[in-house]
């Protein structure tokens, strides 16, 4: 396995990630998990070299009960495999209005309100059963959000409490430029774009 910084971060990520929508035992997205294969894997993962573990607080949600079921595999794998100081740990934001991708002329506050942002950093750290996130993105967005200061300001006061290490964007699908304004901001340390061997 080959390691290269991520971004602007000093973290050092295996070039090969895994992620773990797939892993949750999430019936509406995907069909046949098994969870004792989903953990299986993530042991092989590490055991080749692998660090950079990629989840979100939407992979296999469920609204019904409230549960995280990608973050929480992770976190019993976590606690199991007692190597929380060896991986990268990254999550994500998801959109407050449940949209895909983030569309033009809807306002941030719908989308990422101070609150929202904080309420979901609060539960993925619950979930994945840690005190700091190496990693938190946002999960959608659109590049006039740069001009609105109350995210800004929130991912900072989450930052200075030792929640999270990092702040990265997942872009729209398709649109990698998408974020550009954003990183001028200096918040930004990641972006996270399709770049895919089918595509």
């Amino acid at each position: 396995m080959q390691y290269r910084t991520l971004g602007k971060t000093s973290l050092k990520v295996s070039e090969v990630g895994i992620g773990t929508w797939q892993l949750a035992d999430d019936p509406d997205c995907w069909v046949g998990t098994d969870l004792s294969e989903s953990l299986k894997s993530l042991y092989k993962f590490v055991e080749l070299g692998g660090n950079f573990v990629d989840t979100a607080w939407g992979y296999g949600y469920s609204e019904s009960d409230g549960r995280h079921r990608s973050e929480e595999l992770i976190g019993k794998f976590l606690l199991e495999s007692n190597k929380r100081d060896q991986l990268i740990i990254a999550s994500k934001v998801p959109p407050k209005n449940w949209t895909w991708p983030a569309f033009r002329g809807v306002p941030i506050s719908e989308i990422f309100p101070p609150e929202w942002i904080t309420k979901c950093v609060d539960d993925s750290l619950a979930s994945l059963g840690l005190e700091t996130i190496d990693l938190m993105q946002f999960h959608v967005w659109q590049d006039d959000f740069a001009d609105n200061d109350d995210w800004k300001t929130t991912i900072q006061k989450i930052t200075q409490a030792g929640k999270v290490k990092y702040w990265g964007i997942s872009v729209n699908d398709y649109q990698p430029s998408n974020c550009l304004k954003t990183l001028d901001t200096g918040l930004i340390s990641t972006i996270q774009f399709i770049f895919n061997i089918f595509h």
